[in-house]
């Protein structure tokens, strides 16, 4: 068992990896958008738009989310395996957040800045309705890559053509 220490120290690293895949994501979007048009939004997202991380069990995965999310003002979407650990989701992000807020649901925190997270379970994905800038799903090892699938296909309904260098798919396992 690795002390209360540690396992902070192994948490702020695995959040400075996550910020730094999205920072080199985030550049090479904006560099590649001229170059690649030729692309559909389903390559597009895949081949753009999507990080992946993956490190051992209790590094923190879910904590660096929470923190990353509420530090980066946008319309997220977490994604969890089922609805205990979106649950779990968003205690963790009323936790990490400094922000007031303004509105909490089961599935969904309002902040002050009209920065909104949505929590939901990969079951769900076809019943939202919502515009989101950004997805992450986490635990990513627990679902199938055919619910992947359906997780890009069904967002990329959502953007409804507004897939941009500024979207994200982000997958934590």
């Amino acid at each position: 068992m690795i002390n209360e220490e540690k396992s902070c120290k192994i948490g702020k690293r695995t959040y400075k990896a996550l910020v730094a895949l999205y920072k080199n994501s985030r550049d090479m979007q904006r560099d590649g958008v001229n170059r690649f048009n030729g692309l559909s939004d389903l390559a597009y997202a895949k081949e753009f738009c999507t990080i992946k991380m993956a490190t051992s069990r209790q590094a923190g995965h879910s904590t660096a989310i929470a923190k990353f999310v509420t530090k980066h003002n946008k319309k997220w979407l977490i994604l969890t395996p089922n609805m205990e650990m979106a649950i779990r989701a968003r205690h963790n992000c009323v936790n990490q957040s400094c922000k007031k807020i303004i509105k909490m649901t089961p599935t969904e925190v309002l902040f002050e800045n009209e920065q909104s997270i949505t929590f939901a379970s990969v079951r769900q994905i076809e019943r939202l309705d919502t515009y989101f800038d950004g997805v992450i799903l986490d635990c990513a090892a627990l679902v199938s890559q055919k619910q992947i699938e359906e997780i890009y296909t069904q967002v990329l309904k959502l953007m409804r053509g507004k897939l941009d260098p500024e979207k994200y798919f982000i997958f934590v396992e």
